[in-house]
């Protein structure tokens, strides 16, 4: 997996390297708003390969999200939500508010 910081972000998002990757881990809380990371919208995109994110931010109902994909804080017992999107493979979050 690539290394994903500051120079890689620079350019804004949505990235379609997060689409057309296995995973996604968000693990970045801001406090002024910047481009989205993956938002519905690239999520579309046929190359989609995302299977699954992992909102470990839990920015849920924050404005300034990077991942507004959901609005649902995920729990032990139900540990992942489906999220509606067109195409295979269907795709889970995981944002579990205490991680």
């Amino acid at each position: 997996m690539p290394k994903w910081d500051l120079a890689e972000t620079a350019a804004g998002g949505p990235f379609k390297e997060i689409v057309e990757s296995d995973m996604f881990v968000n693990r970045i809380y801001l406090s002024s708003k910047i481009p989205n990371f993956v938002d519905m919208k690239s999520l579309e995109t046929p190359d989609r390969k995302l299977p699954g994110i992992h909102d470990a931010s839990i920015d849920t109902m924050n404005p300034n999200n990077l991942v507004p994909v959901s609005t649902v804080a995920t729990t032990f017992d139900k540990p992942t939500v489906p999220i509606e999107v067109k195409g295979e493979p269907g795709l889970s979050v995981i944002s579990i508010d205490h991680l």
